[in-house]
């Protein structure tokens, strides 16, 4: 299983995804914030970073997803949006290995993660 660091504003939100990928047999690590997301990539290098693109600004996010790949090529970044054409022609879309707008399905975001 993957370990994985879900980044996500909304606290319900963040609490069931959780839950579900935890379920799903994966190690999770959650932020809710970009602040605490740098924490918690710095004290585990997860195989996979789960992220909402507004962390509470679409700024937060890109400057995330720009600090992540700095620090790993490896990780696979996977971004949520609610506005995902917003992100579409910004140069942070190159960055990450998915965008998925919201909202996205369970299974879908399983099957990425696996």
């Amino acid at each position: 299983m993957r370990s994985v660091l879900l980044v996500e504003d909304d606290p319900d939100q963040l609490e069931v995804r959780s839950l579900l990928f935890e379920a799903a047999g994966h190690r999770v690590q959650a932020a809710s914030s970009a602040a605490a997301a740098h924490e918690a990539f710095c004290r585990s290098e997860p195989d996979v970073v789960v992220m909402d693109l507004r962390l509470p600004r679409m700024e937060d996010g890109l400057e995330l997803i720009r600090w992540l790949r700095e620090r790993s090529q490896a990780a696979h970044i996977i971004v949520l949006s609610g506005w995902a054409s917003d992100f579409a022609g910004l140069p942070e879309r190159a960055l990450v290995n998915h965008c998925l707008a919201k909202p996205v399905s369970s299974r879908q975001l399983l099957d990425l993660i696996g």
